[in-house]
């Protein structure tokens, strides 16, 4: 059935009135009539009764028994039309680490994105850092997040991952500790690597971790800043960085060292307190092909930036 048939049976459904449906649908009485008639033909029923004793038009029996199934092809025909307005607009999809960034993160940057650019779809997946980067590479995203971490002596590393990958630096950024609101310590506004010896460090391991991009060097580099104050830390290893949240927040057994930005990160019973010698910071980078023509990609590198820019 032709979808402008479905559209005039709706419209006399709507209105009961052929008129009316005529002017709604910007065409001539004959037209909805015969688009109607044509669609009765087709299905070999009467869905209308035109019994001119009548001021409007009725459903027959067997119109109201057909109605639910003509309402559901008007339904699939917008969801499809829909679809290709979609696919026709500009789109840009990136995959960021699941370990890194949660779900504010995500609604952080989508308004920060559509205030900018309402018309433009963003898409954000989660994966690993293997995972963004395989997406990369296959097409499947645009763009990917992610970070390095590297000693504050030794200076920000050279990025390499290979000709036909551009890289976008982000930002810089400080360490910071997260702890449990219930287990901060009373007028503690910002902590020394020798205020640590009595807590536990919690971390976790990348099981993907074969491919050196966005390697967590944290562990170690905490470690070595440890022992030249002259105590070695304890540490908790966990295999999901999702356990750490509830025990840090709610079991209050350990801290994490946390380089998530402000703007984007928001985790309830836990607060952020900076680490004045750490040692070392880490870098926020956007990877995407050199031979991607996306227009969009440039918008959303001006909208991140922002969000990672560590406040003064």
């Amino acid at each position: 059935m032709k979808s402008e048939w479905i559209d005039a049976i709706l419209a006399v459904e709507k209105t009961r009135s052929f008129t009316r449906s005529a002017e709604i649908l910007y065409c001539a009485q004959s037209a909805v009539t015969r688009m109607v008639q044509s669609a009765e033909e087709e299905l070999g029923i009467q869905i209308f009764s035109r019994q001119s004793k009548k001021s409007s038009v009725e459903l027959t029996a067997d119109g109201n028994r057909i109605m639910p199934f003509i309402r559901a092809c008007g339904q699939s025909n917008s969801a499809l039309a829909d679809a290709a307005r979609f696919i026709q607009s500009k789109s840009v999809t990136l995959c960021w680490s699941a370990h890194m960034f949660n779900s504010y993160s995500k609604v952080t940057l989508l308004e920060k994105f559509y205030e900018e650019n309402p018309n433009i779809v963003l898409k954000i997946n989660y994966s690993s850092t293997y995972g963004c980067f395989k997406a990369l590479k296959s097409g499947e995203a645009d763009a990917m997040i992610s970070s390095i971490v590297y000693r504050i002596r030794d200076g920000v590393p050279k990025l390499d991952f290979g000709d036909d990958i551009k890289i976008t630096v982000l930002a810089e950024r400080s360490v910071y500790l997260a702890i449990g609101e219930y287990y901060k310590p009373k007028n503690k506004d910002s902590f020394t690597i020798a205020d640590l010896q009595s807590y536990t460090f919690i971390t976790h391991r990348d099981s993907l971790d074969t491919l050196k991009i966005g390697e967590d060097e944290r562990p170690i580099y905490f470690q070595e800043a440890c022992k030249a104050n002259g105590f070695t830390p304890k540490l908790l290893y966990v295999g999901n960085p999702e356990d750490i949240k509830d025990i840090i927040a709610l079991q209050g057994r350990g801290v994490y060292l946390s380089t998530a930005p402000e703007k984007l990160r928001h985790t309830p019973g836990i607060c952020y307190i900076p680490i004045t010698d750490a040692g070392f910071k880490v870098e926020y980078y956007m990877l995407s092909m050199k031979d991607n023509q996306n227009k969009a990609l440039e918008k959303l590198e001006k909208a991140a930036v922002p969000l990672f820019e560590e406040d003064q």
